[in-house]
């Protein structure tokens, strides 16, 4: 469906006749929008496994290899029926497991100093390995250069050449408590080491080059623990299980770059769905699917208790979950959602925003948007989608094809990202609207409107706000107030609202500055109690403005705010600790926060049960 009521610009009387169209436009819009083909995340089966402990998977075969610590073997199973069709008896206790689908090789560690190495193709033992490090606890391999690395909880790496089962190298990891699990990026050579650093909880990431076998650097964070780690080759992303948090670092300075809040032991990664996986070992398991590119959370499934280790075969996106305590193999498709984002841009590079697009599947137009659009479609599935001209911007090309037909096709795997260009008379010609309190503090979400030299209104945005012009007409801006923000001036004295201004071929800026109230920024103090009222610290607390998280700490912790905005407080759980409520008011969710126009301090408490 085609919205012809907005084949031309609005020239209405006033702002709100142009509110309550683009209104909607935006309600049609966002159903039509949810009509798109989705799926999501599905628990397919259980399978029995009387002593799991960990599980790998081999692409290439489709077997996958699950360590069975009660009955000294490897359980293999099929991929395609989800039975098991072979069990691989080894020496002793079965616990760390890898594969290796360049050579067919899985590697299996007994707990102490032994490697084992088995044929996948036979499914026979043919070495044991006696490593010189003991409690081998993980297992990574590079199948680019046929090396397999083991980690012990006695904080050592040993380092084996696949090619003639020899260990190459120890390394001393210089942990003070116990190392957990290892991971690789083979693109860049790094590999990735996280350890619990204090018997009080604490986490180290240990950074080591590949190729010349040093530590790079580490990383402390106050993670309650240091558990999984796996690797985004695509980002470069790093994600460490914390244990009452996912923690995110640049893979090359270290540096941390995100957190995610869900509880967190076991983690996996799948670059063709660009999703990460979690899993919460507590009674009941869960498994939270997390997206790698915002860090939001997209859904919980329910698994079986303990669930722990992860293993995503690739190419058909299936996700299998040991759980521990309740023996079992969870087998989950992955195929699920992605996002498909179009924005704009002119010749010159600058944003341009509201061109229409449309998203068709199998020849069906299936959802409409005004860019930037962001749609919901189907992983490993083929979409149509195409870019219409507007006014004096001609489409021109597709910025990641060069392509220069207005549809194109695009085969989804994971979140992606296009960008129409389009050929505008005045090309280049932009105004930026800005906005402040009277402190210089940036304040954002203030109502503006863009005027043609007619007085006519011909776009609406909210600050931080970017319009396309045409070099050399003349136009005029406004900027409302809203709530306890009354606005003052510019930011160069000026004090008319609207303000005339010529629009050249660059980009010209205007900051409104508004009076909020009192002078000094307000504050939230966040507390956490027990059910008995007595204080519990350490626990995670997140700061929102409606869909975007904006800070985060840890109990008890202080946000510094604006004055005159809404907020919302979220407090997560941990351990045997649950969150339960607000004491002010008994809210159960998130607490919504309406902040007043004057200098203050609210204060909040999250009470926890049992």
């Amino acid at each position: 469906m085609k919205f012809s009521v907005l084949s031309r610009r609005p020239t209405g009387n006033g702002a709100s006749m142009l509110v309550l169209m683009l209104l909607l436009v935006g309600l049609l819009f966002a159903a039509e929008a949810s009509s798109a083909r989705a799926r999501a995340d599905t628990l397919v089966t259980t399978v029995p496994i009387s002593g799991a402990v960990e599980d790998a998977v081999n692409s290439q075969t489709g077997l996958v290899y699950v360590t069975d610590g009660a009955a000294d073997s490897i359980s293999v199973l099929n991929a395609s029926t989800n039975s098991i069709i072979a069990s691989i008896s080894l020496p002793s206790y079965a616990a760390a497991v890898a594969v290796n689908p360049a050579t067919d090789t899985v590697y299996a560690t007994d707990g102490g100093s032994r490697l084992y190495v088995i044929d996948g193709a036979t499914e026979q033992l043919t070495d044991t390995i006696t490593l010189p490090i003991s409690g081998t606890d993980s297992i990574a391999v590079n199948s680019q250069t046929d090396t397999i690395y083991v980690v012990s909880l006695d904080n050592q790496l040993a380092v084996v050449d696949g090619a003639t089962d020899k260990v190459t190298t120890t390394m001393s990891l210089n942990n003070t408590y116990a190392t957990n699990w290892v991971a690789i990026n083979p693109d860049d050579g790094l590999i990735y080491v996280s350890a619990v650093t204090r018997y009080d909880g604490g986490g180290t990431l240990t950074m080591i080059n590949a190729t010349t076998d040093t530590l790079v650097r580490q990383v402390q964070f106050d993670g309650s623990n240091g558990y999984f780690v796996v690797v985004n080759p695509l980002t470069n992303a790093v994600y460490v299980a914390g244990g009452n948090a996912t923690f995110v670092f640049n893979g090359s300075t270290g540096a941390l770059t995100g957190t995610i809040p869900q509880v967190s032991v076991g983690l996996g990664f799948n670059s063709a769905t660009d999703k990460v996986y979690i899993t919460n070992e507590e009674d009941p398991g869960s498994l939270f699917v997390v997206n790698a590119t915002s860090l939001a959370l997209g859904q919980t499934i329910a698994l079986q208790n303990g669930s722990f280790d992860i293993a995503i075969d690739q190419s058909t996106n299936v996700v299998y979950v040991v759980n521990e305590i309740s023996h079992s193999l969870s087998v989950i498709d992955g195929t699920g959602t992605s996002q498909l984002t179009v924005s704009s841009q002119d010749t010159e590079g600058n944003t341009i925003t509201g061109y229409y697009t449309t998203l068709s599947y199998d020849g069906q137009e299936i959802a409409t948007g005004f860019t930037p659009a962001s749609y919901t479609v189907e992983d490993g599935q083929t979409y149509v989608v195409q870019a219409d001209s507007y006014d004096n911007c001609t489409f021109n090309h597709w910025e990641n094809t060069e392509s220069t037909s207005a549809q194109q096709t695009i085969t989804i795997a994971g979140n992606t990202h296009v960008v129409a260009i389009y050929n505008c008379v005045g090309s280049g010609s932009s105004v930026t609207v800005n906005s402040v309190n009277q402190n210089g503090v940036a304040i954002t979400g203030y109502y503006t409107i863009l005027y043609n030299s007619g007085g006519s209104p011909t776009a609406i945005g909210f600050t931080p706000a970017t319009f396309t012009t045409t070099a050399g007409l003349s136009y005029s801006i406004a900027a409302d107030s809203y709530a306890s923000c009354t606005f003052s001036r510019w930011s160069d004295g000026s004090t008319s609202d609207p303000r005339s201004f010529s629009a050249t071929s660059g980009t010209t800026s205007f900051t409104a500055v508004y009076q909020c109230g009192d002078a000094s920024s307000p504050t939230i103090e966040i507390s956490t109690v027990n059910s008995m009222g007595a204080t519990i610290t350490g626990y995670y607390i997140s700061l929102w403005q409606g869909a975007t998280k904006i800070a985060s700490c840890f109990s008890a912790c202080t946000f510094t705010v604006n004055p005159g905005q809404t907020y919302q407080i979220e407090a997560a759980s941990y351990g045997n600790e649950t969150f339960s409520r607000w004491q002010n008011d008994g809210a159960t969710g998130r607490e919504t926060v309406n902040v007043p126009d004057s200098s203050t301090t609210i204060s909040l408490t999250a009470i926890y049960s049992p």
